[in-house]
């Protein structure tokens, strides 16, 4: 498995890369499995059309991760092997906040496809070709420990658990979070 990535964003001709088929598609599988009642905790994605107009924002640098050693031979991007996504946002002063999630299917991959997407993010340069990036951070609820390790498999660092820092709008309270980090290395 080789991860390869697709980021959001309308070529010159004026076509997107990654179509509203299948950034929707990527919403149905996070929900299939079980990830989109966690990753949209605080309900400001609570569908579909939602999740596309999110992913489609300008102030959002969207991925999708593709598995590579899968591609069709010929080169077509059609039946793309999606494997994962994440997703940048409060993109400011060389920092972004990182979300993140691998399809049940491919999670004997996901620290592999997790610590890919992080050297991918700061890869990412500015208009003058410096890097972008300097940290990514991200927020989980500290009840999901799974999340928690996972980050931390993938080089994340611990910051501090924050009470009451997310709403979760399921349940209608609010919950304690863990702040994780990632520092160019």
């Amino acid at each position: 498995m080789t991860p390869g990535f697709i980021s959001y964003c309308l070529n010159d001709d004026g076509v997107p890369s990654l179509w509203n088929g299948t950034i929707g598609g990527i919403y149905d599988q996070l929900v299939e499995d079980g990830a989109g009642g966690r990753m949209f905790t605080e309900g400001d994605i609570p569908n579909r059309a939602a999740f596309i107009a999110m992913a489609k924002r300008a102030d959002t640098h969207f991925v999708a991760v593709c598995d590579r050693d899968a591609l069709p031979p010929d080169g077509s991007d059609i039946n793309i092997p999606i494997v994962a996504v994440f997703w940048l946002n409060r993109i400011e002063h060389r920092r972004a906040c990182c979300h993140f999630s691998v399809y049940k299917a491919f999670r004997s991959h996901s620290i592999e496809i997790g610590k890919a997407g992080l050297a991918y993010s700061f890869r990412l340069t500015d208009a003058a070709g410096k890097p972008a990036l300097d940290l990514l951070w991200g927020v989980c609820a500290a009840s999901n420990k799974a999340a928690v390790a996972y980050a931390q498999h993938c080089g994340g660092s611990f910051g501090c658990v924050v009470p009451k820092y997310l709403w979760n709008d399921a349940q209608q309270i609010s919950e304690d979070a863990v702040f994780i980090h990632y520092a160019r290395g």
